[in-house]
């Protein structure tokens, strides 16, 4: 909420909690609620979640849509739960939809459509729940100090008290499906490919030696721990586009324990909140994996600059092995000319340059 000051020239800007944005968005619809959920909304519990069960009802009401192979696998979880649904009288529904070609084995690609629900609450009657759920997709306004207004959406779950830890545990059935997908600041990507380095056209005395360092870090945690160093590694891949940096990053990225997360630090500006965004995503979901591409254009020496950086250098180093970093984080970055790459980059520890 924006309030102007006995000063002309000036703006005052209030800026709004959670809690309190949450609220403002309920209230046209905190009657309709409470009387689907059969309680006062101070018995309740509102969970902010990573799934969106809206978008399978955006479905349900775009019956004959061709949908991307991603949408429809997430959503197929949550059609197994949802067995009835409904929105408050009056409403139209939002639905922010987008069109994607997908490639096809043995066959032209196909035009299908992406849907997110937006911000019309849908109240969910889930199988195995008692009480009936509140999904809600509210969009949240980022102001960090030195950085323009980031504007994303959250997606929140208001339940009974007493059925929070057996939604928590049908959220954790849905996410453990085994689609694979790669996570940026705007969603999630499918992730196509196996695990496979004899697919790579590399070097074999490269690729071994990438390969076996990779793989060694999930079985080394406790020698990790037994010399007191931290449960992280990093890779800077480089050199002329077309040598295989992407291929080797799509193989790591396809491991069968890692969660994959990538930001393009060249695309854009003002990334820095993206970017401990992303880190803090992939410490909650470990072992994950980190890709930074064109790490070169994003932070090249003082003499090589030619472009103000989108993300602040100290961001980046805090994010790599800050006091706040996590284990169980990989970090892999690309970059065309590593000669451009500020030394306090390729000099940090755990650092493998290849």
């Amino acid at each position: 909420m924006a309030t102007k000051s006995n000063f002309p020239d000036r703006l005052q800007v209030r800026l709004a909690s959670s809690v309190e944005l949450i609220r403002a968005s309920l209230e046209p619809y905190m009657a309709w609620i409470e009387e689907m959920m059969g309680v006062p909304l101070d018995q309740t519990l509102t969970l902010e979640v990573d799934g969106e069960p809206g978008n399978a009802v955006a479905e349900r009401l775009l019956q004959g849509l061709p949908l991307s192979a991603g949408t429809k696998t997430r959503n197929r979880s949550w059609n197994g739960l949802i067995e009835a649904w409904t929105i408050p009288r009056g409403g139209s529904p939002r639905i922010a939809v987008s069109l994607q070609r997908e490639r096809r084995s043995k066959t032209a690609p196909a035009t299908v459509w992406n849907l997110e629900w937006q911000e019309i609450p849908i109240v969910l009657k889930l199988r195995g729940l008692p009480r009936r759920v509140v999904s809600v997709n509210l969009p949240m306004v980022f102001p960090p100090s030195e950085l323009p207004i980031l504007e994303s959406s959250h997606h929140w779950l208001i339940v009974h008290r007493q059925d929070a830890a057996a939604l928590l545990l049908m959220m954790q059935q849905v996410q453990n499906k085994p689609e694979r997908s790669l996570g940026t600041v705007s969603g999630a990507i499918r992730l196509e490919g196996r695990y496979d380095w004899d697919t790579l056209v590399l070097d074999p005395t490269v690729s071994r030696l990438v390969r076996r360092d990779f793989e060694l870090f999930f079985e080394r945690e406790e020698w990790f721990r037994k010399h007191n160093l931290p449960y992280r590694r990093g890779y800077l891949f480089y050199g002329s586009p077309g040598n295989g940096k992407t291929a080797v990053v799509r193989i790591m990225a396809a491991h069968p324990h890692i969660r994959p997360y990538a930001l393009d630090l060249s695309d854009g500006d003002n990334q820095s909140s993206q970017l401990v965004a992303l880190f803090e995503r992939a410490s909650r979901n470990t072992p994950a994996l980190v890709i930074l591409e064109d790490l070169d254009r994003a932070f090249p020496t003082e003499g090589k600059r030619t472009r103000e950086r989108s993300v602040s250098f100290q961001t980046l180093l805090n994010c790599l092995d800050g006091v706040a970093t996590k284990d169980g984080v990989i970090t892999v970055a690309t970059a065309n000319t590593p000669e451009c790459l500020d030394p306090a980059i390729i000099r940090r520890p755990g650092v493998s340059t290849e």
